[in-house]
């Protein structure tokens, strides 16, 4: 059985994350995932960091179980996005909180929108 929950918390004025966990009770191990996806609006960065953990349903390891954990932390500039969608709207929920980022237009000045179909032959 897997469960999903998203949160969305500000950090502060400028900065907003998105945290989606998910859990999966399996037979052998339970599963737990974390993905937070931190907007800065100021820096104009969003930092992706994910945490997977699995641990064995058996009691650890004094008797037999197992578990792990392994991280992943990446950095993107908002003009290395294809789209300014998801920054949009991450804006605009940021301000719905509360928050009092730079205007939508100073963070996404930069972004280098490609057209749609990446996959058609240009002549």
């Amino acid at each position: 059985m897997a469960d999903s929950t998203q949160e969305f918390v500000v950090d502060n004025e400028y900065t907003l994350s998105v945290v989606t966990s998910r859990t999966h009770d399996g037979s052998s191990f339970k599963e737990r995932s974390t993905i937070t996806r931190t907007f800065n609006f100021l820096a104009q960065q969003v930092t992706t960091h994910v945490r997977d953990t699995a641990l064995g349903s058996t009691g650890g390891y004094n008797t037999g179980g197992a578990g792990s954990v392994a991280t992943a932390i990446s950095q993107q500039h908002f003009d290395d996005f294809r789209s300014d969608a998801e920054i949009v709207y991450m804006h605009s929920k940021l301000r719905d909180m509360g928050g009092t980022p730079p205007a939508i237009e100073e963070v996404t000045r930069g972004i280098n929108k490609k057209p749609a179909g990446l996959g058609q032959n240009r002549s």
